[in-house]
């Protein structure tokens, strides 16, 4: 019987797919929030890292297909692609990502079970096949190994050229480094997490911090600690201001409780499209003691705003996109 975190990522993948609930109204599910935090994690690794390789993934498979993949059920290649992200990227046995993906396929369609191991046992044995080369095939390199849509790889192209458009693919794809930002109204929150062995030290983005490892679950429930990369605290800092300011697709709530911290006159209106959502974002704020923060559900193209705003600030990166969220933009 397939792990919770394997069952509930297959789920996931194929609720997204469907055009169903957005991937962070899914990942804030019920069923997803009781898991424990180990199969949690392990969870969110399976559905984004799938997400993210997923061109490469498909490349792997298509080479070990005697068919289109377009051709095979939508269930099948879900469990095709689950298993192939655990067999190319992650440290799992072989035999585990296989027999896992196969109950998978079988729940969802039972004559796909012989199908769904033969393809990867091979991809096990064989290894992933050579992806076309960068340098002679941009296109072919960012739509497989870069895991870009094609339309997005035409594009950066066309505007950037092939230097500078495989340099962005291949951002897009590192992992960022674990960074986190203590709450400045828990005192001794940065001697806490280096008693917890992470080594903590001050990054150049002020006030971030770099950590050894995962940050420990209760000292984030305690709102000591936000794990929050240096991007995304360099674009909060940039769109700090006095008075009032929109953070229009704001949940989980990482940037507006950056923006409140930043000062005690800022007034921040968080605002996202799904409840679910905004409710994550309310227990976040409730943790970390950010009063000047304001949750709403909105539509971002029709802010509730009962007058002018300092800033807004918009969280539309291509990663997001990538990952399936649907952002309504201003």
């Amino acid at each position: 019987m397939p792990t919770p975190a394997r069952r509930l990522a297959f789920q996931v993948l194929a609720d997204v797919d469907r055009g169903g609930p957005t991937l962070g109204d899914r990942l804030a599910a019920a069923d997803v929030a009781v898991l424990d935090p180990r199969e949690r994690g392990f969870l969110h690794e399976l559905v984004l890292g799938t997400l993210r390789r997923r061109g490469e993934i498909d490349h792997a498979l298509t080479a070990r297909l005697d068919r289109p993949l377009a051709q095979v059920q939508a269930p099948v290649v879900t469990a095709l692609r689950l298993g192939a992200y655990q067999i190319l990227r992650l440290r799992v046995p072989a035999r585990a990502a296989v027999s896992e993906s196969v109950e998978l396929a079988r729940a969802a369609v039972p004559r796909s079970a012989g199908f769904v191991n033969a393809v990867l046992r091979t991809l096990a044995r064989e290894g992933a096949p050579a992806v076309p080369d960068p340098g002679a095939d941009p296109l072919g390199w960012m739509t497989s190994a870069g895991s870009l849509p094609r339309w997005l790889a035409e594009r950066w192209l066309a505007r950037l050229g092939a230097e500078a458009a495989l340099a962005r693919a291949r951002a897009l794809l590192d992992a960022p480094s674990v960074a986190f930002r203590p709450n400045p109204r828990v005192s001794g929150a940065i001697d806490a997490l280096a008693e917890a062995g992470l080594a903590p030290e001050p990054l150049s983005v002020p006030g971030a911090w770099s950590a050894s490892g995962s940050v420990p679950g209760e000292l984030l429930e305690q709102g000591a600690a936000y794990v929050q990369e240096q991007g995304s605290q360099m674009v909060g800092r940039l769109a700090a201001a006095r008075g009032s300011i929109l953070d229009a697709c704001a949940a989980p709530g990482g940037k507006s409780t950056l923006l409140a911290d930043l000062g005690a006159e800022a007034r921040v209106l968080a605002g996202d499209l799904s409840p679910a959502r905004v409710g994550t974002m309310a227990r976040l704020l409730a943790r970390w003691g950010a009063t000047n923060v304001h949750t709403v559900v909105a539509d971002g193209r029709r802010p509730p705003l009962g007058g002018p705003v300092r800033a807004v600030l918009l969280d539309v990166s291509p990663g997001r996109e990538r990952a399936g969220y649907r952002i309504a933009g201003l």
